[in-house]
Formats: structure tokens, sequence, C-alpha cells
């Protein structure tokens, strides 16, 4: 680590340490409140834990494969996709309350917490979280269905192969976009004005849900784009990819405001990347983890690691940061927050 690296990781206290998960972790997802850190470890179990102290709440069995975790917007629910059922449990007592028949890789809440949607085959499908039964089948993509993520609204963003999509999902409409290249990442807003998507041809685009048009295409990743974060009001976007590079941009216009990459070190991906709920502060693997301010572009944690980050999240308050890798799930005290 060269010494403005290190100079950047002083000061940034591990609040907590989950070791010894056997197996990597592929997905992690805060509560509402930061309370609680949900990990998702391939091949054994999904872990609720305190955030406060790093004491396990639930360990929840049975999961050979765990691609996504999702809470409802009241902090009482959440969804655990991967494999042949998609989970559904009381974040409190750890009480399944749905084992739904359904294999998805990708799921939502809706904002009022009435609805779950998942991500299977062609079909979106969307389900009532009284009672558990199927409101909807989203028919129109032609190719598997990777990502699906209700917007402020209670509209409905899906990808599918080269095409995005956003539901009416009450009436079972949508209006169309063309990525122009197969995609592999969504992500929207927080006040569900943009969605954006990401993809294997080295770009992502930048959508206006309520003009049904795109406002940007970010363009001059050398390799396929891995991951994507979108700040709350749509200002800032976040794209890392496969050659090592983060980049920071303008929503509206596609502006470049700044590249981070990762000083020639071996297997820098470039992804996953997190961005902090105020969008000051944007983390990567690099690898390691490292943090950035997005207006000066200033290094300001440099936070090494045993293994390849997989997976990393801030919390809805700014206050903590979590990052999940092959060996455990750290979770940092955010300096400055």
């Amino acid at each position: 680590m060269s010494k403005a690296a290190a100079k950047a990781a002083s000061g940034w206290k591990v609040r907590a340490k989950l070791p010894g998960l056997a197996y990597f972790v592929h997905a992690i997802a805060f509560s509402p409140a930061g309370k609680v850190l949900a990990s998702g470890v391939h091949g054994t179990a999904v872990w609720l834990t305190d955030t406060a102290g790093g004491k396990p709440l639930h360990k929840l069995d049975g999961y050979e494969t765990v691609d996504n975790l999702a809470f409802s917007r009241d902090g009482r629910m959440f969804a655990a996709a991967g494999g042949e059922t998609t989970n559904v449990y009381d974040v409190k007592t750890g009480t399944q309350l749905a084992a739904l028949d359904v294999e998805s890789n990708h799921v939502s809440f809706s904002p009022d917490g009435r609805l779950l949607a998942a991500a299977t085959k062609k079909s979106p499908l969307v389900f009532e979280t009284k009672g558990w039964t199927r409101a909807a089948k989203l028919d129109g993509h032609k190719s598997q269905v990777t990502f699906v993520e209700f917007l402020a609204g209670g509209g409905l963003a899906t990808c599918a192969g080269k095409e995005v999509r956003v539901w009416d999902v009450a009436a079972g409409t949508s209006t169309a976009f063309d990525h122009k290249g197969d995609t592999n990442y969504l992500c929207a807003s927080g006040d569900g004005r943009y969605v954006v998507s990401a993809g294997y041809k080295r770009h992502a685009r930048v959508w206006d849900v309520a003009a049904k048009k795109q406002v940007a295409e970010l363009s001059g990743h050398e390799q396929e784009v891995w991951a994507a974060a979108i700040s709350h009001d749509g200002g800032l976007v976040v794209t890392g990819s496969g050659e090592g590079a983060v980049r920071v941009w303008r929503a509206r216009g596609g502006e470049l405001l700044h590249e981070f990459r990762s000083d020639g070190e071996d297997d820098a991906e470039g992804a996953p990347v997190a961005l902090s709920a105020d969008a000051k502060l944007v983390a990567a693997n690099m690898p390691g983890v490292r943090v950035w301010e997005t207006t000066s572009g200033k290094l300001v944690a440099d936070l090494p690691a045993n293994a390849d980050i997989s997976c990393l999240a801030f919390s809805p308050d700014g206050k903590l940061l979590a990052a999940g890798s092959e060996d455990a799930v750290v979770i940092y005290e955010v300096i400055g927050s």
C-alpha cells in the first residue's frame, strides 16, 4: 500500500467482522434503518446480523445459491432469491413467511410493501405479500429476466437480454427501451425518475421514466460494465468495469466527472460498486475496498482485504459500509458521515 493509501485508510474502524462463512458472500443488504445486515453465503445460509455489535441474529439454512437479498421498506420482511424457491422471512423472528415455488435471481418489494416482484425466466412475477398469491405475470420479454426493481412511484423496472422495460403492474403494460447490447445490471434512482442499465457492450444507459427516453449513453469503458449505482435524485451515476476502472458521471448528458483506476494491481475488477445515500462517497473493489469523494475525486479510504470483494453496500444513513468477500463480511464505520 502506498503512503497516500495508508493515510487514507487511517481512522476507518471495523465495526464487526463475520468470518468463517464457508464460501463466498454473494449478496448483502442493509435494512432500511441500517440496524440489520443480511448476508447471503453460497452453499450454506443467509445470515441476519445486528450491525451495532456484529451479533448474529438468525441463520437461515438450506441455500445452495443466494443471488439477491431485499428488505421491505418498513424493514419487517426480507426476501432471498436463489435456488428453486424464493423465500420471505420475518426480520425480527427469522420465521419463514413464504416459500414461493419460483426460481428467481432478483427480487424487489414495492414501496408500500404490498407486492414482491421476482425475476424469473421470460416473465417477471409479482406476488401479494398478504396471502402470497400471484398478482401478475408480466409477459413481453424474450430472454431471461435478470433484474427487477420497483420504483418510488410504484412502477416496476426490469431487464432481459438487450431490453429494458418499465411496467404499470396493475395494467400489465410496459414501455420498452433498447439497450443495444445484452444487459447484466439494472438500478433505479430513489425518486423513481431514472433507470440505469449496464452490460457487455462496455457502456451504460440512463433512461428517463416519465419522458420514456434515453438521457445519456455512458461509454468509454474498455471492458464489460459489471456494476452501476445511481444517486437518489438521479444526478450522479457510478459504473464499474472489468478493466479495473470506476467512473463517476453526470446522469443527464453523460458528462464524465472522475475515473478511478487500480494503480496496476493484479486482479482489480472495478466492481462491485456502491454509492452512499447522499452521493458523497463511492466505494469499489480495486482489489480490497477503496472509497473516494464524488465531488473532489479524493481517495478517502483504502481498506485491505484477504480475498476478492464480491459485494458492497452503504447503510441508508451512510454511517456504515459493508463488504462481502470469499472469506468474511466486514462492516466499517464511515469517517466523516
